[in-house]
């Protein structure tokens, strides 16, 4: 099956239990849920860690009726690794839990992408032109699984997964995804890891409840309004 594997985990260090924080009126993990869903033929799952203190996670994934896998809890790697393997993954998308802007369109167009190209990589980060938390990264279960006896041998590669192909390109077929033609909104930060950007993400909601539902570019100007209106 193909798979979109949602990570996160409680007890983040600069913003403890962020995931379970409510951003935009709902748990910041539940818009990444709610995007994941729309996704035809793509099976969601939300891997987090088998300590208790991830539990709430669990919980989350269960009223939604999604997987829930629990694994490792410092090696992001094995987690996903050991997913892929349970659950006889084909090809997944690395999603992170505190993305509240996943893009289903995009998510449809990578795996389209890899089903019809056979890629080990589908992306849209080479180059990175769109905003923080808006990424595509797209990998190949059976290409994963080949390269892990090396990633699991790096801490960087062991918790940035897909890390190991964007420095070896060489060894792996990429696609990329382009778009966002003569703009670059890489300084734009549609992620929460602070609270600092659940402030912003917050405000921008406050100023569109329905933000979710527009075009990239409209939710890059808001958040432009949103950022300029805190500095003055």
């Amino acid at each position: 099956m193909d798979a979109a594997i949602i990570l996160a985990r409680i007890d983040s260090t600069r913003f403890p239990a962020k995931a379970v924080s409510e951003v935009g009126g709902k748990l910041l993990i539940q818009h990444c849920i709610d995007e994941v869903k729309k996704l035809d033929g793509i099976t969601a799952i939300l891997a987090t860690s088998s300590r208790a203190i991830d539990d709430p996670l669990e919980q989350v994934a269960g009223q939604n009726n999604i997987q829930c896998y629990r694994g490792d809890a410092e090696n992001v790697a094995k987690r996903v690794h050991d997913c892929v393997i349970k659950n006889k993954i084909n090809s997944f998308a690395r999603i992170n839990g505190d993305s509240p802007f996943v893009r289903k369109a995009l998510l449809s167009q990578g795996f389209r992408m890899m089903r019809e190209g056979g890629y080990d990589l589908v992306t849209n980060l080479i180059p990175r032109k769109y905003p923080y938390g808006i990424s595509v990264e797209i990998i190949r279960g059976d290409s994963f699984r080949k390269i892990y006896p090396e990633i699991i041998q790096s801490a960087r590669y062991s918790e940035h997964i897909s890390s190991v192909f964007y420095d070896q390109t060489e060894k792996f077929s990429v696609g990329k995804i382009s778009g966002l033609e003569g703009v670059d909104y890489s300084d734009v930060r549609l992620t929460v890891d602070t609270k600092q950007d659940k402030q912003v993400i917050d405000s921008m909601f406050a100023a569109d409840p329905n933000i979710n539902e527009n075009e990239i570019e409209k939710i890059v100007s808001l958040y432009h309004q949103v950022t300029d209106l805190s500095l003055t």
